[in-house]
């Protein structure tokens, strides 16, 4: 299971964040697609541990 860092809110991987600024374009965009459907299940976690 991937570690996903709410760090500031960008929930991007440690690998994903070292990588940034040599991802193509296309990977950058597929990344951000998928940010709502981190963010989601981070805060239903949060949820529970409340």
């Amino acid at each position: 299971m991937r570690q996903y860092l709410p760090v500031r809110r960008r929930f991007r991987t440690i690998e994903e964040i070292s990588r940034w600024a040599t991802m193509s374009d296309q990977e950058r965009r597929a990344i951000m697609a998928g940010l709502p459907a981190r963010i989601e299940r981070f805060d239903k976690a949060e949820g529970e541990h409340a």
